[in-house]
């Protein structure tokens, strides 16, 4: 974490550069489209992880000792991917809305 927020300013500045210097197209939008579907794999993939309570948990009167917890919230994972993937298919339906009002057809 330490390491990455001193990348972050020159990662931010390589990301501006490049997107002035290349047009957004489809491979863009692909790559999008392609980290929402790879997150929503890592969200399905972990449907059954339950994360642990940040309190201190007790066990009521007759439970026995024993609780399984562990691992991210799925659900970030999924509504994330769910959002680069629904980003990435609405301007690519916008644009393509918009070239074929701009030749007539």
């Amino acid at each position: 974490m330490s390491i990455g927020l001193l990348l972050l300013p020159f990662a931010a500045l390589a990301l501006f550069l490049t997107a002035r210097r290349f047009p957004i197209g489809a491979e863009t939008l692909g790559l999008v489209a392609g980290f929402g579907l790879v997150a929503m794999g890592i969200g399905l993939l972990n449907l059954g992880n339950h994360p642990c309570p940040s309190r201190p948990f007790l066990f009521g009167p007759g439970q026995v000792g024993a609780m399984e917890c562990g691992g991210g919230n799925p659900m970030a994972w999924l509504l994330g991917g769910l959002a680069g993937l629904s980003f990435a298919v609405g301007i690519t339906l916008w644009l393509k809305g918009h070239a074929g009002a701009r030749t007539g057809s």
